[in-house]
Parts: C-alpha cells; sequence; structure tokens
C-alpha cells in the first residue's frame, strides 16, 4: 500500500473503532454520526467519504467478506466443486477466531448486531447481495439460460449454509459464550449440512 492509501486505512479503522465503542455503550439508535466523528478526532465529512451510512460504520468489513465469499466460487480449483470450496471456505473463515483473545473487540460487534433488529435487516440486504453475486458467478460458468433456476438454488443453499453459522456464532458471543467451547461442534453441523448439500448440488456447475 502507498502512504496515501495506509492513512486512509488507518482513518477507516479509527473511525469503526470509535463507533463500535460508542454503539457498545449507548445502544446504535442512541449515537450520531457526528458523535462517532467527534469520538475519532475527523470530521462529520470525513466520516462520510469513508463509510455511505450509518450501518457501515458496524459493517466496516462487509466488503471484505463479500469478495471472499464470491471468488469461493469464481477461483475455485479446477476439479473443486462449489460444495466443495464453500465447506472449506465456512471452516477458514471461522476457525480463525479460535485464535482470538477472550475479551477481542470483534465480540462487540456482535453483541451491537444482537441487540439491533435493524442491523439485523441490514445484514440480511448484504446477505441477499452476496447470494445475487455468488448466483451470478455460477450461472456464468454453467452457461445458463435466465429461466434455469438450478443456479439461483445453488447460491442460495450455499450461502445459507454460511450465512447460519454466522447467526449461530453470533447468538453464543452475544451471550458471552467463548468460541472454544461452541465452534468446533457448529463448524461439524455446518459440514454435515454441506454433506447434504452435495446429495443436491453435486457437481454443479462442473469445472
Amino acid at each position: 500500500m502507498s502512504l496515501r492509501e495506509r492513512k486512509k486505512a488507518e482513518t477507516r479503522t479509527a473511525i469503526a473503532d470509535a463507533a463500535a465503542q460508542l454503539f457498545s455503550e449507548r445502544g446504535f439508535h442512541h449515537v450520531t454520526v457526528g458523535e462517532v466523528a467527534e469520538a475519532a478526532g475527523v470530521s462529520k465529512q470525513t466520516v462520510f467519504n469513508h463509510f455511505a451510512n450509518k450501518e457501515e460504520l458496524v459493517f466496516d468489513r462487509a466488503a471484505e467478506v463479500e469478495e471472499i465469499i464470491v471468488a469461493t466460487v469464481r477461483d475455485r480449483p479446477a476439479g473443486t466443486t462449489t460444495v466443495e470450496a464453500f465447506k472449506a471456505m465456512t471452516r477458514a473463515f471461522w476457525t480463525r477466531v479460535d485464535d482470538l483473545a477472550e475479551d477481542r473487540p470483534q465480540a462487540g460487534f456482535f453483541l451491537i448486531v444482537e441487540r439491533t433488529p435493524a442491523l439485523q435487516a441490514y445484514q440480511r440486504e448484504l446477505g441477499a447481495r452476496i447470494v445475487d453475486r455468488v448466483e451470478h458467478e455460477i450461472r456464468t460458468e454453467a452457461r445458463a439460460r435466465p429461466d434455469d433456476l438450478r443456479p439461483r438454488y445453488a447460491a442460495a443453499s450455499l450461502c445459507g449454509i454460511h450465512f447460519g453459522v454466522a447467526d449461530i456464532f453470533r447468538t453464543h458471543v452475544a451471550a458471552g459464550d467463548p468460541p472454544s467451547q461452541f465452534l468446533k461442534a457448529l463448524l461439524r453441523r455446518a459440514d454435515e449440512a454441506y454433506n447434504m448439500l452435495a446429495d443436491g448440488v453435486g457437481a454443479y456447475p462442473e469445472r
């Protein structure tokens, strides 16, 4: 990264961290963007230069997560099914949190979302956008007709399992449960779901 890009990234992180702290203390709806700007030591306009809306202050890594999921289909190796690729991605995505401290700041994110129905709705909107993009990748690769429902079925099913893990993980962490107590069992359940899905999606689309 160039010096300018690094400074922009640092500013974005500082704003998101300040927002997370305020939201955790007072609740999402009781904090204004102006207060976030003041806590981060920047102007209100600077906040909007980095985040399109208040919800993005919570889901500050949404674009990064979206690209990881889409790339799981788009960039998978030849001979790897979409189910196999998603199964590996889900396990890798969540296993890394085992290495985080029990009091990690990321826990605040799950607590904020768990307590705020509006953020859960926003998260579903983000998920729907990801499903659309995954469907596009599958449909393009399979050269499927517009009325072929298989790409939609495959995308919704694959993403549904990954998002389901996220929902259960959020509920556990918001309740104060450390990942070491539940994550391994949760990922086994995810593997079981992907194995079941393999019978339906199979090798579609073949690569």
